[in-house]
């Protein structure tokens, strides 16, 4: 189950495969919007405006809905510990290899991910790979 709605996928087992596919889609979105931020604030761009702009075009999600608050104040109160999305990454890398099937994006995030764990943002929000990156 994620949200409201059920979506049932066979086997036992599937549904497990099903949320690691879902959570990598959210890892990367995460650490899309925080990249996007961060490149414009480098370029001397307003935050403000920058999340206005993301809210106003075709990447406004209800993810983005959901954490804009934590990007524009920079605290993240966890709704999703980001020790969790990156076990979940660890499991995802993991599979894939036993799958033999290449992510790129799923091992550059796990290991962005595995770094702001293990700066302190554990139990912090997933959001928190922002300022993850902005310190690095």
């Amino acid at each position: 189950m994620l949200g409201k709605e059920s979506i049932h996928f066979g086997a036992h087992g599937t549904g497990s495969s099903a949320k690691l596919a879902i959570n990598l889609l959210l890892a990367l979105v995460g650490e899309g919007i925080a990249e996007t931020l961060l490149l414009g604030e480098r370029a001397g761009l307003d935050k403000d405006k920058l999340l206005q702009l993301i809210g106003a075009s075709g990447m406004n999600t209800p993810l983005f809905q959901g954490k804009q608050t934590m990007y524009r104040d920079e605290q993240f109160p966890p709704a999703f510990p980001l020790r969790l999305m990156a076990k979940d990454l660890g499991l995802i890398t993991e599979e894939a290899k036993r799958l033999t099937l290449d992510l790129p994006l799923a091992t550059t995030a796990q290991t962005q991910y595995r770094h702001a764990l293990e700066s302190g943002h554990g139990d912090d929000d997933m959001a928190a790979i922002y300022v993850s990156l902005k310190n690095n």
